[in-house]
């Protein structure tokens, strides 16, 4: 098991997706959160 705590919000957004799409559950992150990711919250 992955420890959730210490990913940072992309890895943990990237782990969601990932386990969502092994389920058959397509997403797509849009809005503020992109941002953040992208420019690593600054």
């Amino acid at each position: 098991m992955i420890a959730l705590a210490g990913l940072s919000l992309g890895e943990l957004t990237a782990f969601v997706a990932d386990h969502l799409r092994t389920r058959g559950i397509d997403v797509v992150l849009v809005g503020g959160a992109c941002i953040c990711i992208y420019s690593d919250n600054k």
